[in-house]
């Protein structure tokens, strides 16, 4: 028989794993509107892996446009998601 606060430690671990994804999603959808709408309709985030968003540009004059509005956007991502206790953005090729 488990302990009542294991449970409740699994209940909590579940919610905010969720919590997660809600955001994760929330902000994959939002990209264009966060990045710009020329930058965001040439680009876009491939993953969020430990506090890294991972975002693909398709061709490089758009990857020097992120690369000036990347701790602007930086600071936007970690005000509206702090759920994702996002620490940096990569823009790749």
């Amino acid at each position: 028989m488990k302990k009542a606060s294991d449970l409740v430690s699994a209940m909590m671990d579940a919610l905010i794993q969720n919590e997660q994804q809600r955001e994760a999603v929330s902000l994959f959808s939002a990209w264009t509107k966060i990045a710009g709408i020329n930058e965001g309709s040439h680009s876009k985030i491939e993953e969020i892996e430990d506090g890294i968003v991972w975002v693909k540009v398709d061709h490089p004059g758009w990857l020097q446009k992120l690369e000036m509005k990347k701790s602007s956007i930086l600071r936007q991502l970690q005000k509206n998601y702090p759920e994702l206790s996002i620490k940096t953005i990569r823009l790749r090729l």
